[in-house]
């Protein structure tokens, strides 16, 4: 892994302190739970959404990526409204093993 300030490991910290401060609660019980970043941002951040989304999604986010100057952190941004899109099925599960697989496996619970 790229442990710069601009590689893979940074952006998924980022992504880990954005998501705790825009949902504190939801931060903690993935925590609890050892439901790591890594284990999910991971491929979001590092294929940019091409395996969460259909073809014509992933261009949609990439034109707004592309258009916008501070494109990664937009995309750190639209990974945790994707799990907060999600925050109540986490919560009410609260088990490693579902969240891990309602995280990993995104695609089908995009409408």
């Amino acid at each position: 892994l790229d442990h710069t300030a601009l590689g893979i490991t940074a952006r998924i910290e980022r992504f880990a302190g954005l998501l705790a401060a825009k949902d504190p609660p939801l931060a903690a019980a993935l925590d609890n739970i050892r439901v790591a970043p890594t284990f999910y941002a991971f491929r979001w951040i590092s294929l940019l959404m091409t395996q969460e989304l259909d073809l014509p999604d992933v261009l949609r986010l990439w034109d707004s990526l592309l258009a916008d100057e501070r494109r990664f952190d937009f995309l750190l941004y639209f990974c945790v409204a994707m799990v907060l899109c999600i925050r109540e099925e986490l919560l009410e599960h609260g088990d490693f093993s579902y969240s891990v697989k309602a995280l990993q496996h995104y695609e089908s619970r995009v409408p």
